[in-house]
């Protein structure tokens, strides 16, 4: 089993795309009065899983292949069941201003967080009926990706939390000939998230791909001796075109995007006995 791109979604309310500059003259604990820090709004949301048991493996291959994810086809294994997670990553803010004689005086109000998933999807291969042995493996590798990514998240959140109330601690006011933009102010904490995101998307990847193994599947594999429960499995496995690279993928050749994704992917061999 390799893993899938993760989609990254970085929502700066209106940050996206805009050059971060420091306000053009700058002098920190110049502005009176000095009011309290900004306040920090941190969520970290673990949406409810929703499971899917309508799209059997030809399917579940071809809406991988739509989504733009990449993978090879190999010792043609087959993908049996996906798990999704879309993470939202969400950084906002509303700025003080105060107009002085000779300048500016602005100051963070508040700072709003988001860090953790927009959504998260489970598919199980309708070519195994639940109650079954099959059914039952597959079900319960999606669920230990599920595992994975919650605990991951609630690792990271608390200290994301507390280095967004760090910076916030440590606000003032600050003194500009021109009003300073929201992004400018906003920059320390865009850049803590950044770091952080990277770092958290690094653990979640190599703990999802810690039980995407050869020797991981082989055991799976043989927990269960009821793969081919369609019967239309042959020795060259279901009939399938295998995945190209869709156009501006956004990943270099030969990129093997499981190495960066928590999405997960069960893959099976040849049939009739498939291995996970």
């Amino acid at each position: 089993m390799h893993m899938s791109r993760m989609q990254y979604i970085l929502r700066l309310s209106r940050l996206l795309g805009v050059a971060f500059l420091a306000p053009a003259t700058v002098a920190h604990a110049s502005c009176e009065p000095k009011l309290a820090p900004p306040v920090v709004a941190f969520s970290a949301p673990v949406p409810e899983t929703n499971y899917h048991y309508d799209k059997n493996v030809n399917m579940i291959q071809q809406m991988m292949q739509e989504r733009g994810h990449i993978f090879a086809k190999l010792n043609n294994q087959w993908t049996l069941g996906v798990t999704f997670a879309q993470p939202i990553y969400q950084l906002d803010g509303k700025l003080q201003t105060e107009k002085g004689e000779d300048g500016y005086c602005t100051r963070l109000e508040w700072v709003q967080v988001t860090f953790g998933y927009q959504d998260m999807q489970v598919y199980i291969g309708s070519d195994f009926k639940p109650g079954t042995c099959a059914f039952r493996v597959v079900y319960d590798h999606e669920n230990e990706h599920v595992a994975i990514n919650t605990y991951t998240l609630e690792e990271f959140a608390e200290p994301v939390r507390a280095k967004m109330q760090d910076l916030a601690n440590a606000e003032t006011y600050v003194r500009t000939a021109v009003p300073p933009t929201l992004d400018a102010m906003l920059l320390p904490y865009k850049r803590a998230l950044d770091r952080a995101v990277a770092e958290f998307r690094q653990v979640q990847a190599s703990r999802n791909g810690a039980i995407d193994t050869p020797g991981n599947y082989a055991r799976t594999q043989a927990m269960c001796t009821d793969w081919n429960q369609s019967g239309t499995w042959t020795q060259s496995g279901p009939v399938i075109q295998a995945p190209v690279r869709p156009q501006n993928s956004g990943l270099p050749a030969g990129t093997l995007p499981g190495l960066q994704s928590p999405d997960a992917v069960l893959r099976a061999p040849s049939a009739p006995t498939p291995r996970r």
